[in-house]
């Protein structure tokens, strides 16, 4: 049961404003709330409460700005690492056509050999073994794909494979050039400084087997050399456009062949 409020009404200060407290209300569960509301005990409760919200909200907003810290560094990183993975697969297309330039150099020599001259007597064989074409890293292509440059996967691949197909044939031009210096060293010969051959009627057919298969192996890899070496040079090229626009002002290089043409 509650009892009618009589007495003075007080006003107790609170967070933002007050409340409206009768200092006459009878015991309720068991003690009288005026005096609890006026005891030492109360006021001690009150400041720990206040401290408890107070403290929370700073625990709070400290806590969203770790987060959002965090979420800033991981944001910095992964922007930082797809741009390592752009650089490498844009440094791996520049190597491929830079050996597709070389190749092509020397294939496009051969095959303008002056008159009298056929395109194997211009092109000479490799001494030793060429290095391993360059290989893409699956994950170089992340930041193309983001950039919606998609294709380049498949077209860098392919140009990865063509590399590596020429020069598989020069390799085996080199070994075909090679047997043809032994099988025409005997009928050769030092004269003003080059050699001369040669052949008996005997050996005619076969010399001009071994030629022709190496005049028609150059012919067919520059034919080839041409192609790749122009889908190389469109490949980097918007590589360092889809680069430009996917990272604007953190995009500080550009990877371009110093002579294209």
């Amino acid at each position: 049961m509650i009892s009618r409020v009589t007495g003075l009404w007080l006003l107790l200060g609170g967070f933002g404003g007050g409340a409206i407290l009768g200092s006459g209300v009878t015991k309720r569960w068991g003690a009288d709330i005026g005096e609890l509301m006026s005891s030492s005990n109360f006021a001690t409760w009150m400041a720990g409460l206040g401290g408890a919200v107070i403290g929370g909200l700073i625990s709070y907003l400290i806590a969203r700005q770790t987060a959002n810290e965090s979420v800033a560094r991981e944001d910095k990183m992964r922007r930082l690492t797809e741009r390592t993975q752009a650089l490498h697969c844009m440094v791996i297309t520049m190597q491929l056509a830079n050996r597709l330039y070389t190749m092509r150099g020397l294939l496009k020599e051969a095959v303008a050999a002056p008159e009298g001259i056929d395109p194997w007597q211009q092109l000479q064989a490799n001494t030793g073994h060429l290095n391993t074409a360059p290989a893409y890293n699956p994950t170089d292509f992340v930041p193309f794909i983001n950039a919606k440059l998609a294709d380049a996967v498949h077209r860098a691949l392919l140009l990865a494979e063509r590399v590596s197909s020429l020069e598989a044939a020069h390799s085996h031009y080199s070994d075909k050039r090679t047997e043809l210096e032994v099988f025409l060293l005997p009928f050769s010969k030092l004269d003003g400084g080059s050699m001369q051959a040669a052949v008996p009627q005997e050996f005619q057919v076969e010399a001009f087997y071994r030629t022709n298969t190496l005049n028609t192996l150059i012919r067919s890899m520059a034919d080839f050399v041409e192609r790749d070496y122009n889908d190389a040079k469109a490949l980097l090229t918007e590589m360092n456009n889809a680069f430009q626009d996917y990272f604007g002002a953190e995009a500080n290089f550009k990877l371009e062949l110093e002579n294209p043409n």
